[in-house]
């Protein structure tokens, strides 16, 4: 997977839009910040990443294109990717580095 870029924030924010999933996501900061540690980061973008496959559907066409983008496939490559590379590919997102300062950064600040 390449290493994220500003058009992947446009298209990732459109998904977690369409996921309406903005709720739940304010709730598993809420609970990373509840439970110091160096982890906290890596562990918010699991929980993250599970929400993204449970709510998947909401954005398929978005997550096509994401993944396209992301692994430099042809959509219709996308569309037969295997379970559990999608799987992979998500979690790949949203624990690697950029994301993990993305984390870090939504853990130190207030509210």
């Amino acid at each position: 997977m390449r290493n994220l870029n500003l058009e992947d924030t446009f298209t990732i924010t459109k998904m977690l839009k369409k996921m309406n999933i903005r709720k739940e996501i304010k709730e598993c900061i809420k609970d990373a910040k509840k439970t110091p540690g160096e982890n906290n980061a890596e562990s918010l973008g699991i929980d993250i990443a599970l929400l993204v496959v449970e709510n998947i559907s909401s954005a398929e066409k978005e997550i096509y294109t994401l993944f396209s983008s992301l692994t430099e496939k042809k959509v219709e490559e996308v569309k037969k990717m295997g379970i559990t590379e999608v799987v992979d590919t998500v979690k790949e997102l949203f624990t690697n580095e950029d994301m993990k300062k993305v984390f870090s950064t939504a853990l130190s600040l207030k509210k």
